[in-house]
């Protein structure tokens, strides 16, 4: 708790008087949603190096302390993307004439969070010395089964992207009289 503790205080001391000295606004954001819980996997991390010395089963104990730090930064992860997506990709975004990609943006953040996800699941199984060969390769054919079944509609959706990239159908009016 302590550490919590001094790792907050030197952050306000340090790390935010640093990002307020900068022209963006992205740190000042990064690090006031990075605080807390950056302070909670110190706690945890002191909580690990308390149960120790206690004569409990601690394979299981650091198993589940190592499972909440990995919560931790999974939300971190996800809180982080959320952030460089928004200020990034979003000036970019804004810089461009067409509307494509402001519909592009929350797909892109919606998937930079489900890989984070799945790293920090295949992290988690191997916290529980979980073998994931196997998963993995009944994975890969559930995948491959799927992509021959949806094969025909993925390339009307593709095609459908294209068109509307190319530009080639204009979106026009109808009047009536």
């Amino acid at each position: 708790i302590i550490g919590g503790m001094v790792l907050s205080w030197l952050i306000k001391k340090y790390f935010v008087k640093w990002a307020s000295r900068t022209k963006t606004t992205l740190d000042d954001i990064l690090i006031e949603k990075a605080k807390p819980p950056f302070s909670y996997i110190i706690w945890f991390l002191g909580l690990k190096a308390a149960l120790r010395p206690l004569n409990l089963d601690y394979e299981i104990m650091d198993r589940i302390v190592n499972t909440v730090i990995l919560i931790i930064i999974i939300y971190l992860a996800n809180v982080v993307l959320d952030v460089l997506v928004q200020a990034i990709l979003e000036k970019i975004a804004a810089k461009t004439k067409s509307d494509m990609d402001d519909a592009v943006l929350p797909l892109i953040n919606k998937a930079l969070k489900a890989v984070a996800v799945v790293i920090g699941l295949v992290w988690g199984l191997s916290i529980w010395q979980v073998d994931i060969g196997p998963i993995l390769g009944g994975l890969g054919i559930v995948g491959l089964a799927l992509g021959f079944a949806v094969k025909d509609s993925l390339a009307n959706v593709f095609g459908g992207v294209s068109i509307i990239l190319d530009r080639s159908v204009k979106d026009r009016k109808s009047t009536r009289l």
